[in-house]
């Protein structure tokens, strides 16, 4: 399969095991990314998480993939991981991100198909709860909606997108937004927006309230739509 998947990192690297197992099926490159702040300080790091991380980059070595290191900053990771993948079409995965089969099943019938567009998938969080449910529900509404996706929902493209473009974004924070805005404006890209769910976690919305971390993430877009940079935004975001 002519594809690259690209996974940013900064620790968790037993999400990113259980990930890698996910994909063990699947014909394809895999670019891990990792955080220089990780990769320069793997000696202070705790010997279980030392043997997690080396797990994970012998398993990405083993199948013909790449591990690299790359600043402190989403955008910069993924826009390095899409410049250095080899395959045709793109890939994005966070760590904690779990993947079923019919959605691998879904990939290959859409690289067969040989269309040059962009899409991603539905979410679900692991945890049971009905507000995250309704949250799932209308987070995969909107972006059918309004192709404005989040990097949750494992966005996809293929290479002459990202050509059309400029290339991925490398900003600090709104990179997924930004990457949609861009693609959405050109008109002649297709979309893809199967409703099948990649699993994602929703501690972030349990332990924050979901709520709040509704309102926090609408701030921090509005914020953007009205010209503050990603800079600030970053700064903002990682000291709240």
């Amino acid at each position: 399969m002519n594809l690259s998947i690209v996974i940013p990192i900064q620790g968790h690297f037993n999400q990113l095991l259980d990930l890698l197992g996910d994909l063990k099926g699947l014909t394809a490159e895999v670019v891990v990314v990792e955080a220089d702040v990780v990769a320069g300080n793997s000696t202070s790091m705790q010997a279980t998480a030392v043997d997690l991380r080396e797990q994970c980059r012998l398993r990405v070595l083993e199948r013909g993939g790449q591990w690299l290191s790359s600043p402190a900053s989403r955008g910069a990771q993924v826009a390095l991981g899409c410049e250095q993948g080899r395959g045709a079409w793109l890939w994005v995965l966070h760590a904690d991100t779990r993947i079923d089969v019919p959605v691998l099943r879904y990939f290959q019938t859409v690289i067969a198909a040989g269309p040059i567009g962009w899409g991603r998938f539905d979410i679900s969080f692991r945890e049971t709860h009905q507000r995250l449910e309704c949250v799932a529900f209308f987070m995969n509404w909107r972006s059918r909606l309004t192709r404005i996706c989040t990097g949750d929902q494992g966005m996809f493209f293929h290479r002459d997108c990202l050509a059309r473009i400029g290339g991925f974004p490398n900003q600090p924070l709104m990179e997924d937004i930004e990457l949609s805005r861009r693609l959405k404006c050109n008109g002649e890209l297709q979309f893809f927006a199967p409703k099948l769910s990649l699993q994602t976690s929703g501690r972030r919305w349990l332990q924050n309230g979901w709520l709040r971390t509704i309102l926090s993430m609408w701030r921090f877009r509005l914020a953007y739509f009205f010209g503050k940079s990603p800079e600030v935004l970053y700064d903002q975001y990682y000291r709240k």
